[in-house]
């Protein structure tokens, strides 16, 4: 039996007996471009008010419904946690209501919280992530109109913001 207690940290793809997540202690889940880490659990899982910390590195890019398997438990599932995102701003929301069954989260929104902050008619710069230089003083909603799929800085007075046009 493992007892992960507060402001501890369990990561990566392992296999335990059984686990228990105290209040305050965090379960890493670390993505990289074509999978993630998962722990394998071949008794109990118990949360008591723990944190899922979900980590995705911008070069991976998530869709809507994109499943993510965080545990798989071979005994029971049981009890309440909190699932916090890293995904470097981009806005991933999961939906976590079946990982107490199936052990995953699914995306279930992808919220680019940029578009509240700059008005369509702002002029922007816009550069990609090497920092060659696309638009400048162009519309933001013409220039996000005329980018293909990929990541992003946006320009904004003397705000920088990272875009991910999907």
């Amino acid at each position: 039996m493992i007892n992960v207690s507060s402001a501890g940290v369990i990561t990566g793809t392992a296999t335990v007996k059984n686990l228990t997540l105290k209040k305050g202690a965090t379960t890493r889940c670390q993505l990289d471009a074509y999978g993630n880490s998962c722990l394998t659990v071949q008794g109990d899982l118990k949360h008591d008010g723990d944190t899922i910390l979900v980590v995705i590195p911008t070069t991976r890019q998530l869709e809507v419904g994109s499943e993510i398997a965080v545990y798989k438990v071979n005994g029971s599932h049981t009890g309440s946690f909190i699932v916090k995102v890293d995904d470097g701003g981009v806005g991933y929301e999961f939906d976590s209501s079946t990982l107490l069954t199936d052990g995953k989260l699914r995306v279930s929104s992808i919220v680019n919280h940029i578009d509240a902050v700059i008005a369509d008619n702002d002029l922007v710069d816009v550069y990609t992530v090497g920092g060659t230089c696309l638009f400048t003083r162009k519309p933001y909603a013409e220039a996000r109109a005329s980018l293909r799929r990929g990541t992003y800085v946006v320009i904004h007075g003397n705000l920088s913001h990272k875009i991910v046009i999907r």
